[in-house]
């Protein structure tokens, strides 16, 4: 695979993503690197799996070392969806009181004249 069919295949995983996470509202500028580290994974883990369904065409034998390498890539994909809100579990996390607003103190509102 040529490199700019690669990047440009990062470039679509990358825009898809931050779609994905603009419709669920949890999209904030400073997951750029994490949505560009996910992109990565995901092309490894297309590669690796492209080899390893060739193989099992040819000879229907897998080896270990690449079942353990795409187990492998599957959690850090995973991982990289639940941080990014991709997942339930993830979504939920981000919807939690870490995304909301600070609230103000009863302090804070009554020195700026809202009580």
């Amino acid at each position: 695979m040529t490199n700019k069919k690669r990047n440009d295949k990062r470039y679509q995983i990358v825009k898809k993503t931050k779609e994905n996470m603009l419709n669920l509202g949890v999209y904030r500028k400073q997951f750029d690197p994490t949505i560009r580290r996910y992109a990565n994974l995901r092309l490894m883990y297309d590669d690796l799996n492209r080899i390893v369904e060739n193989k099992l065409k040819k000879s229907n034998e897998i080896y270990d070392k690449e079942f353990k390498q795409l187990e492998n890539l599957q959690k850090l994909l995973i991982d990289c969806e639940n941080t990014l809100g991709l997942t339930p579990k993830g979504l939920k996390a981000l919807q939690s009181k870490s995304m909301e607003q600070p609230k103000k103190s009863l302090l804070a509102e009554v020195l700026s004249g809202g009580i």
